[in-house]
Order: C-alpha cells, then structure tokens, then sequence
C-alpha cells in the first residue's frame, strides 16, 4: 500500500510540475488556449481566468473547459466551444464549482487535488493490483492535463472494487456500486464501459450488484437528455476517416507516442484471447473488447493526438486488475507513464 500510494504521489506530483515549471503558474496545466482572433476561449473567459494564466496559442485543451463549466455551474457568463458537449461532461466541473467561491487560484487547487485524492480513495479500495492502478499511465496523464479521466477512472476503480469484495451483493453495497459508477459515467462518457462490461457478465453470472453497476449508466443518459447532448452530433465534430488506418499509413508511425497504445491493443487482444480460452467471458473480456474496438473505429481527429486515443483505453485497467498475471503489465505501464512524463518534460509549449 505505502509503494503504490509512494509511487502515485511521485508521479502525480512530476506530472503538475512540468507544466507549472515551464509556463511559471500552476494554471499553465489547464492549457487554456487561443487559437485565432475568432477562437479565443481564453480571451472571451477573461473575466474568470487565474492571475497570468498562461494562454496557448495552440488553442489549448480539454482541461480548460471543465474550468469554465465550473464557473457556468456557478452561474458566471461563460463561453464554450459547444455548450451541450461541454456540459454534458457534469461530474468534475460539479465537484469544482464550489470553489469558485474562493476564487480562480482555488479552482485550479481543486483541479489538481481532488483527482490526486480519488485516486488514493480507489488505492486503498482496491485489494489486488494496486500498484498497477498507481502507475497506470492514464490517471498520469490526466494529471497533467487538468483533465476529469482519472477522476473518473477512479470512481470507477472503487466501484469495480466494491462489486468483487466480499458481501458485495448486500444493499449497502449495491447502492454504493450504483453510486461510485455513476459518478465516473458523469465524469467521463469512456467509463461507460464499465457499466457496459456489468451488463454484459450479469446475462451470465445473475449476480445483482452486476445489474446495479449497469444502472449507474442511468444518471449520466437522463443528463444528456437534459442537457441537449447527442453522443451522434459529438461523434459528427471531428473527422470521419478512420484514424487508426490513417495513422498506420503514415511514415513511421510506429515509433510514435501512439505507437505504444498499438502495443498496448495488441497485449489487451492477446491477453483476451488467452482469458477466453481459459476461463470464457469475463469482466476483463467485455472491458478490453469494448477498449478496443472503440480505438480502432475512432476517428483521425483522436488518433492525431496521443492524448485523445491514450484516453480511451483507460477503462480496460479495470480488468486488468482482475488478471494474475499482473506484473508484465506493471512494468509495462511504468514505461509508458515515464515516456509520457519524458516527452511532455522536452515538449516546447506554444505561448
């Protein structure tokens, strides 16, 4: 326990720093952007921005606009690129709100804080693979970019947790597995793979608190039909190439950040197999499947961005954590967390 949070407090920590150490502010890991005089989120938010925040003229990233959904939550005039895409990301700009109270400095705290905090909650849930959690490359890379997938990773870490310790099926625990997924679905629409995977073992095994965990998908569905969001009309925002194609076809695409998650795809893909061979259809086979088939059928607009497509294999730690052969993927996740950390300390930002 004392390695795996040790190892999480050093990563986290080297993750915040380095976008702190090269813009001088802690809110430089927001990546608040401005792209052209027309697309100027961080001009047009101005108001609500912390002291010298840096401003990227790359256009930013994703972190900003949970800030500034914060701030909207809080009832400030804000501006988004798409309001009902934006918004229907609720669970992390609703944990933030409260601190817009105390001013931007305080959001920017809570942004780097409250996923750290999760993410040592879901540590000490865990009873197995807890080091594969703390080095998990994903929850890294979140901390670096201010972004709500490790908060919801680790919702869902404690609520996968909770459906395979013992007494799991009382109604405490039920409720608590509805609960935990709930939230990490209103975090990140990715972690719906969770509740996904839930459904697809309960037409196996019957267990309740499978059918429970599925349900935690209802809170997030009845908010994107109040909040005007279509997973299709989001889909229609980027290309439509498949960009797994379009990045194999490039020249040395492989030796890439990316290449890495085709590594990592292909190790998900074998280990499947292996699983299925061995013992059928299980957690970690519906996690990885549903991982998979959702990278390679992306668009180039996530496959362009080492970002994009690392977050959307985040779901398939959950059922990694259910294998006992643990200590490849260990490693293998260490690497991947140190190449990210390595690239991002030699990346030159655009200010």
């Amino acid at each position: 326990m004392k390695r795996a949070l040790l190892a999480s407090l050093c990563l986290h920590a080297l993750a915040v720093f380095l976008p702190w150490q090269k813009t001088g502010q802690l809110s430089g890991g927001i990546r608040f952007g401005c792209l052209t005089a027309e697309i100027c989120y961080a001009k047009s938010n101005e108001a609500i921005l912390p002291p010298r925040a840096p401003v990227y003229k790359s256009g930013g990233y994703d972190g900003q606009f949970y800030y500034y959904a914060a701030y909207r939550i809080a009832g400030a005039d804000v501006v988004l690129d798409s309001d009902s895409f934006r918004m229907a990301r609720i669970g992390f700009p609703l944990l933030l709100s409260p601190f817009t109270n105390l001013g931007p400095l305080a959001v920017t705290l809570a942004m780097c804080v409250i996923p750290f905090l999760l993410h040592c909650c879901a540590l000490v849930m865990l009873s197995k693979g807890r080091m594969l959690f703390a080095l998990n490359p994903f929850s890294v890379l979140s901390a670096s970019l201010f972004l709500a997938d490790g908060l919801a990773f680790s919702f869902a870490a404690i609520a996968f947790a909770l459906q395979f310790q013992r007494n799991s099926d009382s109604h405490a625990r039920r409720l608590a597995v509805l609960f935990f997924t709930a939230a990490a679905c209103l975090c990140k629409e990715t972690a719906l793979a969770l509740p996904a995977a839930s459904l697809l073992l309960y037409a196996q095994q019957r267990r309740p608190v499978l059918l429970y965990c599925a349900l935690g998908s209802a809170p997030l569905l009845l908010w994107w039909f109040f909040a005007g969001f279509s997973p299709v009309g989001a889909a229609l925002r980027g290309t439509h190439e498949n960009g797994l194609l379009l990045y194999l076809a490039a020249p040395a695409s492989l030796f890439s950040g990316r290449g890495l998650l085709i590594l990592d795809a292909g190790a998900l893909l074998a280990s499947l197999l292996l699983g299925v061979i061995q013992n059928g259809a299980t957690c970690f086979t519906w996690l990885a499947g549903l991982c998979i088939a959702g990278a390679a059928a992306a668009s180039s607009e996530y496959w362009n961005n080492f970002a994009n497509i690392a977050r959307l294999f985040f779901p398939s730690v959950l059922g990694l954590l259910l294998l006992k052969a643990q200590r490849g993927w260990t490693w293998f996740f260490f690497v991947f967390s140190a190449l990210y950390l390595y690239k991002e300390a030699r990346a030159e930002y655009l200010l």
